[in-house]
């Protein structure tokens, strides 16, 4: 037991990085790993979902284009595949290994190409700021904790209720104390992230605003839990950050690239 111990606080310190504004990430697995298996789930998506006609992917690539070489080497050198998906889902996300989907759904709410951009740079973010990796690595410790909770409870004789109930508390814990606000901080940083690079292709920045009050009036009339039990922070929340956050990216991008002219 104490030689699994050690070796978890070891993973730990092994898998502690710091994010571009100093935040502490533990991530445990190998980019080269996240990449491979992100080419094998888009493989499979485009077998099983259909793939939109040539205007909307033309339509999204061209934005796209616009977006992709600001990622730096660091992140991903080859050249970016992007898939628009034909589906109502009101989606995008990016992968690891340079991965771009959009769902057809999510055209209806981007009314612009800035609007556009704005998602599409949001997503690409999440790449650039490894939040895929940073994921896995906090559920594979979430799953070592349980485990360790569970051998220590079986050496002290534990009854096999407490077990239940203890083991339940941990799921909670981890679930709402670590995955859950994890997941909207890395919503919020993907938010300013792409937001930069949304300023730096040449696109408005008050897109990205326009983008989220567009995705609140999409979701109108829905059940949405309280922001505390959600993965994702509010629109209002989102709104407010971008409008504050606005004067800073554009700030850092004085003289930024010239959007192309993409239309569908």
């Amino acid at each position: 037991m104490r030689n699994s111990i050690i070796f978890l606080f070891s993973i730990l310190l092994l898998g502690c990085s710091s994010t571009s504004d100093s935040r502490t990430q533990f991530k445990f697995l190998d980019n080269a790993t996240l990449a491979g298996q992100s080419a094998e789930a888009f493989s499979k998506m485009k077998q099983e979902i259909p793939i939109a006609g040539p205007r909307p992917t033309q339509y999204v690539q061209c934005v796209a284009d616009a977006l992709t070489p600001l990622v730096s080497a660091e992140t991903f050198t080859g050249e970016w595949e992007v898939v628009v998906f034909d589906s109502e889902q009101i989606n995008a996300f990016a992968m690891p290994g340079g991965k771009i989907g959009i769902f057809t759904g999510i055209l209806a709410v981007t009314e612009t190409p800035d609007q556009l951009a704005a998602i599409i740079g949001h997503e690409i973010a999440h790449v650039i700021k490894e939040h895929a990796n940073e994921r896995a690595s906090q559920k594979m410790l979430a799953k070592g904790a349980s485990i360790i909770g569970k051998v220590l409870m079986d050496l002290n004789n534990v009854d096999a209720g407490t077990q239940n109930l203890a083991m339940n508390g941990i799921g909670l814990l981890s679930q709402y104390g670590v995955l859950m606000p994890y997941s909207r901080l890395h919503e919020s940083e993907a938010d300013i992230a792409g937001l930069e690079l949304l300023v730096q292709a040449g696109y408005s920045p008050y897109a990205a605003v326009e983008l989220w009050q567009n995705m609140d009036q999409a979701s109108a009339g829905k059940t949405k839990p309280p922001e505390i039990l959600s993965t994702h922070p509010s629109a209002d929340t989102r709104i407010k950050d971008l409008k504050n956050a606005i004067k800073s990216a554009v700030k850092k991008h004085p003289v930024p690239n010239k959007a192309p002219n993409c239309r569908m």
